[in-house]
């Protein structure tokens, strides 16, 4: 019996130094690390986003705003700084950005967006990975 104890524990011992060589044991006290948000097109009627390899630009009810690409942390949330403009009025001669924060969750391929500004929050929107939904203009 003691050869196939032996033989046991090597092939456990083998198995579990391929699962951690493959990235498959995770420590449950390590955080898992921050995944960028998927690249694409998001869209609903209320919003869109548009995500490339290192950043995002925003169609939001009246106005439109940058990011920089923002990480999904293991809870699916993410919280990032940018620019907003809201355009409503006259259009000025030249559109002033202001700062933004962008803080956000993400279901699935379901993305909810929550845009904050110094003088006003907009959101919550909701938008769809793979939308067909155009970028509106903007309010006129």
């Amino acid at each position: 019996m003691r050869p196939f104890t032996s033989r046991f524990h090597l092939m456990i011992l083998a198995a579990i130094l391929a699962a951690s060589a493959c990235g498959r044991l995770h420590s449950p006290t390590e955080p898992l690390a921050p995944t960028p948000l998927a690249e694409g097109h998001w869209a609903s009627t209320q919003m869109c986003l548009d995500i490339t390899a290192s950043s995002a630009t925003i169609g939001a009810g009246c106005g439109t705003g940058s990011m920089p690409r923002p990480l999904v942390n293991a809870q699916g949330t993410f919280s990032v700084d940018g620019t907003f403009n809201e355009s409503i009025g006259p259009p000025p001669q030249t559109p002033t950005m202001t700062p933004a924060h962008f803080t956000g969750s993400i279901d699935g391929e379901t993305l909810t967006l929550t845009i904050t500004t110094t003088y006003r929050t907009f959101g919550p929107y909701k938008a769809t990975l793979g939308s067909r939904i155009g970028c509106s203009p903007g309010c006129v």
